[in-house]
This record gives structure tokens, C-alpha cells and sequence, in this order.
């Protein structure tokens, strides 16, 4: 301020703290910086398009990874790059972004590098939408997956090799157990004394039960499980068969169908081979009014199976505990090899019961 002559005699002015506004661009400098760093130093590809599909950013990456330096690909167009297969894919892709108004992700499609292989990219990409609503950009990231496609698809041919091998494996296995099959039942034919002809005629059977799930196996699709009630039904029926009379029997069938690990089915089967046979050789002195059920379910992930004939009954003597016949010990062994438990009823008849946990 100034006298009447003209002097400055004092000062007249106004302050204002900027500390806040100083902080908060300090922070802002900070914030942009970090996402500078991030954006130029990140292995995806980012990117901008406007609403013709022209590229108005691209990232520094990607120069090292497609070969064109940022330069080059801002102001092309995305259809310069993208295989004519695939230009549909985009479209699409970028039409469904801007009238959907949402994210687009995981969309492959082909580009052509710089020095002129094509490689496989995955893309994301969300709209940007001005002040009056309406979308005039896209921004997004895409990456080379390349590498990892092929690796997928190597991984993929390996298993389809591995299914084929097993496949001719089982197949093989089959044939050479109906081989044996056939030598069992050769010699058996041979025997006259009761005994031996006996053990060959067990023997046979536990193969067969091998031979029908090895078979089942080769015509299944998997490798590793199969339904447990398409192989229990083959299965009984081809041991019923293998006896004189058995067109008198009755059969009673009642089972689920769930699948099981072959690890399971195949002590599964020998231990159901045991029963039927035993039943089918010693429970009954004529077929006249046998009958033999099987039912099989599952609750909770724990497997029930009964098996019950009506013929004329194990003695309180034989239990799997004191039996020395082969076939209730084996019973025995595969019961716990499966990590069950059975027990015996001897009312009606003679039943047996198998519990185990899958």
C-alpha cells in the first residue's frame, strides 16, 4: 500500500496452505510412476483400441514380444495382425464389450508376429465409457499362450498313447488268461480223480473272473474304473454257466450301478467267484429249488454287498477264523486286502455280507 506520495508503506496479501494439494500430487507423481514400471516392464501385451479397432496404445512389451515396436502397431488396425480365421472371434469379441458394456475375457485367437509366425494370444478387454455413456474405447491385455497350448496338446497325444497302450495291454492280458483258461480246462478233462479235478475246476474259475474284467477293460473308454453292475452281471452269469444243471437255478439280481476302481473289482471278483462256486458245489443236491441272489448298493460312500443261497446251510463249525479250505481263506485275504469286513448268516440258507468304504 502507498501514502499520498506515492511511498510503498506496507503490503497487503493473501496465503493459502497447498500442503494437502503438494501431498496429493506427489502421491499422484508417485502412483503414475509405479504404473509406468508396471505397464513397461509387464509380460502381457496392453493395449488400446478406438471404435474402428485402431491401436491408439501399445505397450512397450510389446516390441520384445511380437517383434513390433509400439510405434508400428499404434494406428494399425487389429485386423492387420489377427488371423482371417479368427477376425470373427475379435469382432465379436469387441462388439459384445461395447453394446454389452462388460468385460470381455479369454478370448484366443491368432497374430501374426513380426517375423511372421503365428502365435496363439488370450485377450481381455473391458470398455472405457465417456461422460455421455456411451463406449468409444477398448483397453485390455493379451498373452502368448503359445507354449502352453502346444504343451497341452503334447500332453494330451501322450495320453492317448497311454490309453491305446493299456488298452493292448489289457487286451493281451485277456488272451493269455483265456489261454490258460483253456489249459485248466483241458487237464481238468483229463482228471478222474475227484480232488484234482476239483482244484483245477476252482482254479479255472478265479482266472475267468480275472479274464471278464480284463475284457470289460479293454472294450471300456476308461482304463482305471469300470460299472460295477455291468461287470458283476457278466460275471456271475459266465461262472453259473461253467455248471451242468444250472437252468434250474433261480437268480436274483439286485445291483447298483456305480463305478469302481479296478484296484477294487478285480479281488471283487474273485471273492464273488468263491461264493458262487462254493454254493453252486456244495449247497445244493439238485438245482431243482436252488436259489442264489446277489445285491449290491451303496450309501454314503460305503459299499454293501450280500450274497445268500438257500441250499442247505454252512456248519457252526466253519467260520473264516478256523476254516482250512483255500477258498474261505482267500475269501478272508481279499476281504481285508480291500480293507472290508464280512460276516456270515446261516439262517435259510447260508449269506454272506461285505461292507468297505470307497
Amino acid at each position: 500500500m502507498r501514502n499520498d506520495s506515492g511511498e510503498v508503506v506496507s503490503i497487503l496479501g493473501v496465503t493459502r496452505d497447498i500442503s494437502e494439494r503438494k501431498r496429493s500430487d506427489a502421491a499422484l507423481k508417485e502412483s503414475e510412476e509405479k504404473y509406468r514400471i508396471l505397464v513397461e516392464h509387464s509380460s502381457d501385451l496392453i493395449w488400446s483400441l478406438d471404435s474402428t479397432g485402431c491401436f491408439t496404445y501399445a505397450s512397450p512389451s510389446w516390441e520384445r514380444i511380437t517383434g513390433y515396436s509400439p510405434s508400428v502397431i499404434i494406428g494399425a488396425n487389429f485386423n492387420s495382425i489377427v488371423h482371417p480365421d479368427d477376425l470373427q472371434i475379435c469382432t465379436d469379441s469387441i462388439n459384445n464389450a461395447v453394446h454389452l458394456k462388460k468385460m470381455q475375457s479369454s478370448t484366443v485367437y491368432r497374430i501374426k508376429h513380426a517375423d511372421g509366425s503365428w502365435h496363439i494370444h488370450e485377450a481381455t478387454g473391458t470398455p472405457v465409457f465417456g461422460p455421455d455413456g456411451v463406449s468409444n474405447s477398448i483397453v485390455g491385455f493379451s498373452r502368448d499362450i503359445t507354449e502352453s497350448r502346444e504343451a497341452e496338446e503334447k500332453i494330451q497325444n501322450l495320453l492317448k498313447d497311454k490309453e491305446l497302450i493299456l488298452k493292448e495291454v489289457h487286451h493281451r492280458v485277456k488272451n493269455n488268461m483265456s489261454t490258460i483258461l483253456n489249459l485248466l480246462t483241458l487237464q481238468l478233462d483229463m482228471q478222474d480223480n475227484p480232488h484234482t479235478k476239483g482244484v483245477l475246476f476252482d482254479a479255472a474259475g478265479r482266472v475267468q473272473s480275472m479274464m471278464i474284467l480284463y475284457d470289460k477293460l479293454y472294450r471300456s473308454d476308461s482304463e482305471s474304473v469300470l460299472s460295477l453292475k455291468d461287470y458283476f452281471t457278466a460275471l456271475v452269469g459266465e461262472i453259473i454257466g461253467l455248471f451242468p444243471g444250472k437252468e434250474s437255478l433261480k437268480l436274483k439280481l439286485n445291483i447298483d450301478d456305480f463305478m469302481l476302481s479296478t484296484k477294487v473289482l478285480s479281488p471283487l471278483g474273485i471273492i464273488i467267484n468263491e461264493l458262487i462256486t462254493n454254493s453252486m458245489k456244495y449247497a445244493f443236491p439238485d438245482y431243482s429249488n436252488a436259489m442264489i441272489s446277489l445285491t449290491v448298493s451303496m450309501k454314503e460312500n460305503r459299499v454293501q454287498i450280500i450274497f445268500r443261497d438257500n441250499g442247505r446251510g454252512l456248519p457252526e463249525s466253519v467260520s473264516f477264523e478256523n476254516s482250512t479250505g483255500f477258498g474261505m481263506q482267500l475269501i478272508s485275504m481279499l476281504t481285508s486286502q480291500i480293507g472290508g469286513q464280512i460276516s456270515i448268516e446261516r439262517e435259510g440258507g447260508t449269506g454272506f455280507i461285505i461292507e468297505f468304504n470307497v
